[in-house]
């Protein structure tokens, strides 16, 4: 059966992969949809502090397809479209109200970690307006993430043997250097 005209004409649309959620005309954040290799982009011991106990893309990709409480994320530049990091945030509670955050960039550059910095403390804000409580929680020996997470704002408030959890609010948030270095 052939296609009415404005069937086709809409068929052939281009459309973009994926809308930008969150952006500061900076960096922009996108909702991962599949196939942008993300593991692949860390050494696999580098992997395992974001994610401990996926070892490939193909796993990952399998459990955010399989998962209502975990959502997943994609940083990029505006002006380049460049993907710089990723963020995954995994649901605390039945309502999605409480979420922990974890995610990294990539790249080792100065330039690329104030704009990983950019849209981190982005996804951070938005989800605080949303008025979610916002988590993280870092290996205790991973002290690059940890002096990354407490300049951004965040306070530990429990402590494992192998890990530190950590809370923020919109207060420690905007009174943080770095957010007032780049916001203010």
């Amino acid at each position: 059966m052939l296609k009415r005209k404005s069937e086709l004409t809409r068929a052939l649309t281009p459309r973009p992969l994926s809308v930008a959620i969150a952006s500061d005309g900076i960096v922009e954040w996108h909702k991962y949809t599949g196939g942008e290799w993300l593991c692949k982009r860390f050494s696999l011991d580098e992997w395992h502090r974001i994610v401990s106990d996926v070892d490939n893309d193909e796993e990952w990709e399998n459990i955010l397809r399989s998962s209502s409480y975990i959502n997943c994320y994609i940083l990029k530049r505006c002006k380049s479209h460049e993907t710089i990091g990723f963020v995954y945030t995994k649901h605390e509670d039945n309502n999605g109200r409480i979420r922990s955050v974890h995610g990294g960039g990539w790249g080792k550059s100065m330039e690329l970690s104030l704009f990983y910095y950019r849209g981190l403390i982005l996804m951070i804000n938005d989800l605080l307006h949303d008025g979610i409580r916002v988590r993280t929680s870092c290996l205790k020996d991973n002290t690059r993430a940890f002096r990354f997470l407490r300049s951004i704002g965040f306070v530990p408030y429990f402590y494992t043997d192998t890990y530190v959890y950590m809370w923020i609010n919109e207060k420690r948030l905007n009174n943080s250097i770095i957010y007032k270095y780049l916001y203010q």
